[in-house]
């Protein structure tokens, strides 16, 4: 593959905007990386909220299989942790791989996004934590400087978000609201805010072209892709 930044080589650049893909198609699931199919692969069934228990409250995806809520639901990482991206702390394992399940002090998780090196944590309150290599601004912070330790993301405070995906090196949210922020990497226009190529997004930054148009349910990155999923079932990458 390509190194990470450098130009895209097929003749189809992507779109450096979100552009409307097919009515009908709403999972967002099977969306390769290679440029030639990174638009979508995606099956047409429904796009569905997250699971709800008794009381509204969304739950991690592994607490549900489990029958626990998230506050009760451990977490365990495992693999490169080159860049602290496995969340475990500047006192947790230090090896650049980490061989064995890891469990991780976190609690009252929604779900988790990965990226090539940056980790996504999302709790169930709505609120973003990051971690791990931010050399691009995947981790939302305002700078260009590695995150080691699971950090609360500052510019989200005031948008409760009930979906995150990590990107190679740009990181996407979808907020109660039904917006869509993205953050990070954008030489190819993976953030979806028309920037040139080469601008990184350091802070999380609404997508105004779909604002005004759709309602976003659904987000999935790919390494230097996006592709979003609307109420009205269509599909924008």
């Amino acid at each position: 593959g390509r190194a990470r930044g450098a130009p895209c080589p097929c003749p189809l650049h992507p779109p450096r905007a979100p552009q409307r893909l097919a009515p009908g198609v709403s999972s967002l699931r099977g969306l390769p990386s290679e440029c030639m199919g990174q638009v979508a692969s995606a099956a047409a069934s429904e796009c569905l909220p997250p699971t709800k228990d008794a009381d509204g409250t969304a739950l991690f995806a592994a607490a549900t299989a489990a029958g626990a809520p998230p506050s009760r639901a451990p977490m365990l990482t495992f693999g490169a942790n080159d860049c602290r991206q496995l969340g475990a702390g500047e006192d947790g394992p230090s090896e650049e791989a980490v061989l064995a399940p890891h469990r991780v002090p976190a609690r009252g998780l929604r779900d988790v996004a990965f990226g090539d090196c940056h980790a996504i944590w999302l709790g169930e309150e709505g609120e973003v934590r990051t971690v791990g290599s931010s050399d691009h601004g995947q981790c939302g912070h305002g700078r260009a400087e590695d995150v080691p330790a699971p950090k609360a993301v500052s510019a989200l405070d005031s948008k409760a978000c009930v979906a995150v995906s990590a990107g190679g090196s740009h990181s996407a949210a979808v907020t109660t609201a039904g917006e869509l922020v993205t953050w990070g990497a954008s030489a190819h226009g993976q953030c979806g805010h028309g920037e040139e190529a080469g601008v990184d997004v350091l802070r999380p930054k609404v997508v105004a072209s779909l604002k005004s148009r759709v309602v976003v349910a659904a987000v999935a990155c790919g390494a230097d892709f996006t592709a979003v999923c609307t109420t009205g079932v269509e599909v924008y990458t």
